[in-house]
């Protein structure tokens, strides 16, 4: 009694507590109960999101395109932020709907998405909202009114199929965004100029031939963004946007930029990739805030001279262009970050390359470099470096410094040797060196602890080294097309292995240790010398996928029908004369290749894999009946049992089977098959008989 006296007290004091004010206790879940309200109506699909402020207020909506007057009239005037309509389905708006929006007093954002109705609407009585954006709708009937919205500071008009602007939008005093990107615009009105609030200016995608002369006097304006239209020239007057910060003129057919472009002082970021530019003028060096230079995929042949003068330059791709000569002022950027020369005609760095110490990513792939300055290795905070695709012959020893390195790309060079001090960079994640000469791995490899993808295919590597067992955090290891003989028992201590690569090889033993690998999920030994398969694979619970192709292999081990996880199974090319009746447990193989194998019998566990779609047994020996078990095997859908000996009794009539080959091996030649009546897929040589029906 007494504890039920203080359980009273606390509740009396907590709703005592609760009356602030004179405001009593309500439920502050608000969303929940518009949800629950449209719910009522049958309308609960229209519900996508809602926010709510810190005193329970509804703040945001988004709703989907199925509004209609009665719900409009039940958003809170609390909202500030309204999405209506989505881009699956067009929304059906009407001027009843609009004005039940304008008594939402507190709105200041309105996005209108999938509008279908093309009808005039005036959205004048707007008159607070200072954010809207229209998202594939038809536009052309709102933007008059639009112009009236004289508090807007924001408007985007996407995929509207918009071809003008009316001179009213120079109405719009107050505007500092102006995003009218993917439409159809070719002009803009010269009232423009009156927007003296504009800040941004996103023309993105439409149909401009030249850029229009108001934006000249457009002053402050401090991004402007042309991507995607068909300029092909950028005027003087571009020179006059003394505040501009960013400048986008990507994906245009610009051959030239005039020396004004020097004149923009406070610009930052200069795209102006995938044009067919030439030159850079000179007096782009007068750039002196830019921080992101962005020219990749023209025809540019030189660099300003002065270059280096862009002392806050941090980042510049200029990839993909004609290139020949960096110029030595380049070497004084203290502050770039990340540059990119990739795919140009470069034969020589400056071993003033090693001034650039700020420097974490360096891609010069694709040119035509034959040696690394030692200087380089002195980028201490380099962690990205590509030269792949270049004419070096020999790595620098002191690339071991290079301690913060966790990509180095060096696919496609003249090298022989990969040197011992590449061990010391421990925070290497991705290492590639495809396509060389490389002979021997360095057994200081070992010490690569972070190492999580090597490749090394095309090589003439003849070994892989004991230590390798060390890279506990390798996922992926490719060293196809080389001359490994042996594969080291400690590839078993490769634990968190996903992808194993090693065809075009001459391995001749799969080590019994393969079977510690318990992350391995493919496994690519195609193209060896391999006799044996150990049984130690039924280990791999994870393994989806394994090839074994064109080896001596002789028999598969019953153990491999363990491995629930495989889904294909590729063994051709090899001596096989039987598969184990276990591999019928392999539910969920998806395809099995044992052409070109001495099987003479087809193998009865095939018809137990529930999951099996392919099934090849062309070219080998067999000269056995067709088990009728294959006709209930559902995803059954391509079988290939051409160029045996002799393929005796019916042709299947498994209704999921889209191909069938029972082609004899020589022409005249034929089986002792004949073609069911109810076979739903023919044999495409068109050669059997029809099988005689017995009353």
């Amino acid at each position: 009694m007494y504890s039920m006296k203080i359980f009273v007290f606390l509740i009396l004091g907590l709703l005592t507590l609760a009356k602030i004010n004179g405001a009593a206790i309500v439920n502050t879940d608000k969303c929940n109960d518009f949800k629950k309200l449209l719910e009522g109506q049958g309308k609960e699909n229209i519900f996508y999101d809602c926010e709510m402020n810190k005193n329970g207020e509804i703040i945001m909506l988004d709703l989907g395109t199925k509004v209609d007057v009665s719900v409009i009239s039940k958003i809170p005037t609390t909202v500030e932020t309204l999405y209506l309509g989505d881009d699956y389905e067009g929304l059906k708006l009407t001027q009843a709907m609009i004005d039940g929006v304008s008594k939402i007093t507190n709105l200041k954002s309105l996005t209108l998405e999938g509008t279908d109705d093309s009808k005039p609407l005036d959205l004048s009585k707007l008159k607070n909202l200072e954010e809207l954006e229209i998202d594939s709708c038809s536009a052309e009937p709102l933007i008059k009114s639009i112009c009236k919205l004289e508090n807007l500071k924001i408007l985007s008009i996407y995929l509207s199929e918009l071809k003008s602007l009316p001179n009213e939008i120079g109405n719009l005093k107050n505007l500092e965004v102006l995003d009218i990107s993917r439409n159809y615009l070719k002009s803009l009105p010269e009232t423009l100029k009156n927007l003296v609030n504009l800040k941004e200016l996103i023309l993105y995608d439409n149909y401009f031939q030249e850029i229009p002369s108001v934006i000249g006097n457009i002053s402050n304006l401090e991004i402007l963004t042309l991507r995607y239209n068909a300029i092909q020239e950028v005027p003087k007057f571009i020179g006059n946007l003394e505040k501009l910060k960013e400048l986008d003129l990507e994906e245009n057919y610009i051959v030239a930029l005039p020396d004004e472009i020097g004149k923009l002082k406070n610009l930052e970021e200069l795209y102006i990739s995938s044009n067919d530019i030439t030159n850079l003028p000179e007096s782009l060096s007068n750039l002196v805030n830019l921080k992101i230079l962005d020219g990749q995929y023209n025809d540019i042949e030189n660099l300003p001279n002065n270059i280096g003068n862009l002392s806050k330059l941090e980042q510049i791709k200029l990839l993909s262009n004609r290139i020949v000569d960096i110029p030595d002022s380049f070497w004084n950027l203290k502050n770039i970050i990340d540059f990119s020369l990739s795919n140009n005609y470069i034969e020589k760095l400056s071993n003033k390359i090693g001034n650039l110490k700020n420097v974490k990513k360096v891609y010069l792939s694709n040119n035509k470099i034959t040696q690394i300055p030692l200087s380089m290795c002195n980028l201490v905070n380099i962690e990205e470096l590509s030269l792949s695709s270049n004419d070096i012959i020999e790595i620098p020893k002191n690339i071991g410094n290079l301690v913060n390195l966790k990509y180095l790309n060096l696919n496609s060079n003249n090298l022989t040797s990969i040197p011992e001090e590449i061990g010391n960079l421990k925070n290497l994640v991705e290492f590639y060196f495809e396509s060389n000469k490389i002979t021997s791995l360095p057994e200081s490899l070992s010490n690569l602890v972070n190492l999580k993808f090597m490749e090394g295919r095309y090589n003439k590597i003849v070994k892989i080294p004991t230590e390798i067992g060390n890279l506990s955090k390798i996922l992926d290891l490719k060293l196809e097309y080389n001359d490994i003989i042996k594969l080291p028992k400690s590839i078993g201590k490769l634990i968190n292995l996903d992808e194993l690569w090693l065809t075009n090889n001459k391995i001749e033993k799969i080590p019994d240790e393969i079977g510690n690998m318990k992350n391995l999920k493919k496994i690519f030994l195609g193209n060896n010398a391999i006799t044996y398969v150990p049984s130690s694979l039924e280990k791999l619970e994870k393994l989806e996928r394994l090839f074994l192709y064109n080896n001596t292999i002789t028999s598969i081990p019953p153990s491999l029908g363990n491995i629930k996880t495989l889904r294909i199974l590729n063994i051709s090319k090899n001596q096989i004369e039987t598969l184990p009746d276990e591999l019928g447990n392999l539910k969920n193989l998806n395809e099995i290749n044992l052409s070109n194998n001495k099987l003479t019998k087809i193998p009865s566990c095939l018809g137990n894999m529930e999951s099996i779609g392919e099934i090849y047994l062309n070219n080998n020996l067999i000269d056995d009946d067709i088990p009728e078990s294959l006709n209930n095997i559902p995803n059954l859908l391509d079988i290939n049992l051409s160029n045996n000996i002799n393929i005796k009794g019916k042709t299947l009539i498994n209704p999921r089977l889209t191909r069938c080959i029972y082609s004899p091996p020589l022409e005249g030649y034929t089986y002792s098959l004949c073609e069911s009546a109810d076979a739903i897929c023919k044999d495409e040589s068109e050669l059997l008989q029809q099988c005689e029906e017995k009353n």
